[in-house]
Formats: C-alpha cells, structure tokens, sequence
C-alpha cells in the first residue's frame, strides 16, 4: 500500500522494508519499482534488492544499468551486479569499465567483487594513461589481491614517475588492507625495495610513508 502512495519518501521507506522482508511478492513489487517516476524510489528498490540478489531480478538490473541514465538508480543497478555471475552482466560491466565513463569506477569495483580477472587489464590501461581521469578505474586493482599485487609490482618499476606515483598508492593500499596477510606481507616488502631504489624525491618521501604506516601491521609476528 506504501507503494502506492503519493509521498515519494513514504515510497522509499516502503522499498527498504520490502528488501528486509523479502519473498516473492516483495521481489515483485521491488522490481516494479525501479519504474517509479522518483530516482530516490528506484536507489532505494535497487539497494533492496542488492541485498535480496533474486534470479528473477536479474532481467530487470541489467537494463537498469544500462539504460545510461545519469542517476543513482543506474550506479546502484551497476552495483548490484556484483552479486550476480551470469556472463551477460559481466559484459555489461565489462563494458562500462572500458569505456572509462561515469560509471566505470562502479562497474569496476562490481567485477572486483565477482572476482573477474578481466577487469585487469581495462584497469592497467587506467593506470598508466597520461590523462587525470576523475574516472579512472586503477585503483580498484587492489580489490583483486594476489593477482593485482602481481599486475602492480612491475609498475613500481615503471620508467614514468607518474605511473610509479599511481601504482605505490595501489601497493600502500595492499600492504595496510589486503586481507590476505601473504599479499599483505608482499606489498610490503615491496615498498622496502623500492625505497632502495627510488630516484624522485616526492615519491621516496611517499614510499617512506607508506613503510612507517604499514610496518606494525607486517612486521608484527602474533
């Protein structure tokens, strides 16, 4: 009845609980609401079913996200994604990635959470282009552990300073957040070596900083 009503917000509470609730019915009135008029209604009925991630609401995501409409509603529908691993979505999400557009940092993210290695090499092509993208995907590389952290390593190396700036944040990240203590431990070591190495100055001072914040955590032996 919430659904109906003609107060916006009273329809987004409704959706929010429709998701805690779940079953059929709610999964059905949840995916008739993501063509509610209000861009809030159809955030919040995507949120829901994110949570509830039903098969049947897969059809309905998928053009969600892709309708290209500049809204929550589609950054959440791209979202909700991750929870699925059906190989058309995974093009979908592929190529949002790609095009480097609004919503490739969030189609991105999507294909980290379902463990896609794909998404890799779209996000190396980020990393070490010469524009400042606001867009830009690399950094999403860590969400990928071992296989990021082996994608990265050769780019702390990299004869650009700019692209080795990108990539030391990346492994700073994976050395503090992996939660793989062997990943962690590798990203560590890593920036050791390579404050051995580094010859600009700024990303020395960087690198230091990334070793003194991430030493307690790596080299503690409880």
């Amino acid at each position: 009845k919430k659904l109906k009503s003609t107060d916006g917000w009273e329809r987004c509470k409704a959706t929010d609980q429709l998701g805690r609730l779940g079953g059929k019915q709610a999964i059905d009135a949840l995916i008739e609401s993501l063509n509610d008029l209000m861009p809030e209604v159809r955030w919040h009925a995507v949120s829901s079913l994110e949570l509830l991630h039903p098969p049947e609401a897969l059809e309905a995501l998928i053009t969600a996200a892709a309708d290209g409409e500049f809204g929550k509603a589609n950054d959440n529908a791209i979202g909700a994604l991750a929870a699925y691993n059906d190989e058309r979505s995974a093009q979908l999400l592929l190529k949002i990635l790609e095009s480097g557009g609004y919503y490739s940092g969030v189609a991105g993210y999507a294909l980290a959470k379902r463990g896609d290695a794909r998404a890799i090499k779209p996000m190396l092509d980020s990393l070490v282009s010469k524009t400042e993208d606001p867009c830009a995907t690399w950094h999403a590389l860590t969400e990928f552990g071992e296989a990021g952290y082996d994608a990265l390593e050769p780019m702390m190396a990299h004869a650009d300073v700019a692209i080795r700036k990108r990539a030391e944040k990346c492994i700073g990240n994976l050395a503090y957040l992996a939660k793989d203590r062997i990943i962690r431990r590798k990203a560590f070591d890593l920036l050791q070596r390579c404050l051995t190495t580094e010859t600009d100055g700024e990303l020395r001072q960087s690198i230091e900083f990334s070793v003194k914040f991430t030493a307690k955590k790596n080299l503690n032996t409880r």
